[in-house]
């Protein structure tokens, strides 16, 4: 009996030596900021709000709305936080700095990494910021009488290396034309800084009652429309008006993400389950990560529709455990190192799909890169 024991040891050892580097979970690969550091930056956790990541995760953009009524007496109510990365030293530094906007508003890194656009005032301003500088100006302000473009929904993404928004032009006599796409130019100034690229106002008649939307391109955008019995269904704009595409239909939307030619939702089904399902709508292939009855939700996509992640929230528990998971491995959800279990917080991922922001009130600032296929 011995024996035969030893020989069983000696098989579970052997197999355990050939599996345990495959089978070992990535390590934590995080630089956090404290919510002391936060203190010391002037950063107030309470009015932080976490927005933007760069690719490379070396700055990573929040902003904060002052209540303090000395900033607002000198129209300082909008401000911008940069967190800046040295993944070498595995140290942040911090700046600011205020830009003449009321919130809420949305922003948009550039292309070259150097500057952004913010729109805010309810679309109605845009301002562009050169980062090295932190030097921002107006690119467009309406003005009664003349005119001008609001950006509406306030919904920004990058096409091309441009900045591009949904919205409508208007006239003089505040008279607006139908709803287009238009690119930004942040060098122009007023209204010739939008330069139209599309017309989607017959799109956006045959979805006008959309429940949430999300425009991934001038050409890409899926809608989650309701439908009668209490339905939800989920379609895709690709190319043109007429090229309406309906691919799912459920309870309702609880979260939805896109990449290129890609979407990803959680669908509440009528037994209030919740399903997760990724479509290449370009390719025609379809994934259900997940265990097909959990509500998934903070769902992400990198910009080539090959990395996702989404998490499971425990409200009673007051946990969060964050998944990733990568086209190359059917989109298997893997647990996000550091990130199991976790204090809720907001989530922000690059648009490359590689590195995260994680921003909870308790534990501060976690930039972490995601783990490679």
């Amino acid at each position: 009996m011995r024996f035969h024991v030893s020989i069983l040891l000696a098989i579970l050892g052997a197999c355990l030596f050939v599996a345990g580097p495959a089978a070992s979970a990535p390590a934590d690969d995080s630089v956090r900021v404290t919510p002391d550091a936060l203190k010391q930056m002037g950063v107030n956790k309470k009015l932080l709000v976490i927005s933007q990541v760069s690719d490379d995760g070396t700055l990573v953009v929040g902003s904060e709305r002052s209540t303090d009524a000395r900033d607002i007496a000198q129209h300082h109510i909008y401000k911008l936080h940069f967190f800046k990365t040295d993944w070498t030293r595995r140290t942040v530094t911090h700046d600011s700095m205020w830009v003449p906007l009321m919130a809420p508003a949305t922003t948009a890194l550039c292309s070259d990494g150097k500057s952004l656009i913010s729109v805010g005032n309810e679309g109605t301003r845009v301002v562009a910021v050169d980062l090295p500088s932190k030097a921002a100006h107006v690119v467009f302000q309406h003005a009664a009488g003349k005119r001008g473009f609001r950006v509406d929904p306030m919904i920004l993404w990058l096409e091309h290396g441009t900045v591009h928004a949904r919205g409508y032009f208007y006239d003089g006599n505040q008279m607006a034309t139908a709803p287009c796409v238009a690119s930004i130019d942040p060098s122009a100034s007023g209204v010739e800084a939008f330069h139209k690229v599309r017309d989607v106002g017959a799109l956006m008649k045959k979805v006008r009652f959309f429940g949430s939307c999300i425009w991934f391109s001038s050409t890409q955008a899926y809608f989650s429309l309701p439908v009668a019995g209490r339905l939800t269904d989920i379609c895709a704009y690709l190319g043109d008006d007429s090229n309406l595409q309906y691919l799912d239909r459920g309870s309702r939307v609880d979260a939805m993400a896109v990449g290129q030619d890609s979407v990803v939702y959680a669908l509440r089904q009528s037994d209030r389950t919740s399903r997760l399902t990724i479509q290449d709508v370009g390719l025609k292939k379809t994934w259900h990560p997940g265990d097909g009855r959990s509500n998934y939700t903070y769902l992400y996509m990198s910009t080539d529709g090959t990395t996702m992640l989404t998490s499971l929230i425990d409200l009673v528990g007051r946990k969060m455990t964050t998944f990733y998971a990568h086209e190359a491995h059917n989109f298997g959800l893997k647990p996000m190192p550091g990130m199991v279990n976790a204090f809720p917080g907001v989530i922000r991922m690059a648009r490359s799909g590689k590195v995260l922001a994680f921003f909870s009130t308790r534990d501060g600032i976690f930039i972490r890169r995601i783990p490679g296929e």
